[in-house]
């Protein structure tokens, strides 16, 4: 596919990694649901295809959780990565989200205490500068967010995540180097960037969330002047 003909407002799409569910685990984990998938841009006759990024999210059945009378700390507590969600967004006591959560979504109440968390976006060099990334998001949030009470993320600049050395190929890959260094502007630049789809800042943590309730832009709105590359 000819890189000076690529136009990401058609053939954009997304491919989700199968996964393997164990139907019989009573671990806590069983109500934490992840879904791994590529970014992925067809030609105009769906013949080929370019990988453009990749996507990582997890959903936390809190009220499933409930309902079979599982420890809602120890489902969170599956893994560190989501930990710091339980820890930051919600009530220790209650299960329920925090009055800070309640407040940067809008200050509504939050009955649903499901969280979806947007875990991971990566767009490869070649691919950025297009408006794919916030695309992307929004097309996530519609297909995975139904059944969430709260969609969060940590925004947290790749070019200073601790690599192990064997994802050091693929890292080089992203060309990180061409982002800022200095840590507090780098996340204050993400933190402006998905505020544009209305994420908000919870204070006292550096999560973001969004209502799921809320509405969303059409992902053409970031894709309409994707070739002339002045959107994000």
């Amino acid at each position: 596919m000819d890189d000076s003909n690529l136009d990401y407002r058609y053939g954009l799409a997304l491919e989700v990694r199968p996964t393997h569910i164990d139907v019989t685990s009573d671990d806590p984990e069983r109500f934490i649901y992840d879904t791994i998938g590529k970014i992925v841009l067809y030609d105009a006759d769906g013949d080929s295809r370019l990988r453009v990024g990749d996507f990582r999210l997890t959903f936390v059945d809190v009220e499933g959780a409930i309902a079979a009378r599982e420890s809602v700390l120890d489902v969170f507590d599956a893994e560190r990565r989501t930990l710091e969600y339980f820890e930051a967004l919600y009530d220790i006591d209650s299960a329920s989200f925090t009055r800070a959560v309640h407040d940067a979504a809008g200050g509504a109440s939050i009955f649903c205490p499901n969280l979806l968390i947007l875990d991971r976006l990566t767009i490869l060099p070649r691919h950025r500068g297009h408006g794919v990334g916030l695309a992307v998001l929004i097309q996530l949030m519609r297909r995975f967010g139904p059944g969430a009470g709260l969609i969060a993320m940590k925004p947290f600049p790749l070019q200073l995540e601790a690599t192990p050395p064997e994802d050091a190929s693929a890292r080089r890959g992203l060309r990180l180097s061409v982002f800022p260094k200095n840590g507090r502007a780098a996340t204050a630049e993400l933190w402006r960037y998905y505020s544009k789809l209305g994420f908000r800042l919870v204070r006292g943590t550096k999560m973001m969330v969004f209502d799921p309730f809320s509405p969303l832009p059409e992902p053409a709105t970031f894709l309409a002047n994707s070739k002339s590359g002045t959107e994000g």
